[in-house]
């Protein structure tokens, strides 16, 4: 049986604004789309006290078979967990 795991394709980030040492950040996630091999992540950190956005960040992350050195299909149980915890039907249209 094939070990999937995951890894950082690209990422692209926006800083906003700095973050001080003595503010109490959080950083907020979700998935925005689920393709064949890869999904999606947006993320933001923010201030928890003042919900003042810091930073923003896209990434695109591929699902890979380190044994076979190669990427590999999302397994469903994935998708359907994307899916579920985000509320809706995040599947990419296929070309």
């Amino acid at each position: 049986m094939r070990q999937t795991s995951v890894v950082l394709a690209h990422a692209e980030v926006d800083f906003l604004v700095p973050i001080r040492p003595e503010e109490h950040i959080a950083v907020q996630t979700a998935v925005s789309a689920v393709g064949h091999k890869s999904f999606t992540l947006v993320q933001q950190v923010i201030n928890s006290d003042t919900r003042q956005v810091k930073c923003f960040c896209t990434s695109v992350v591929v699902a890979f078979d380190a044994a076979a050195q190669t990427a590999v299909p999302i397994p469903e149980s994935w998708v359907q967990a994307f899916c579920r915890y985000e509320g809706r039907d995040l599947r990419r249209a296929e070309h």
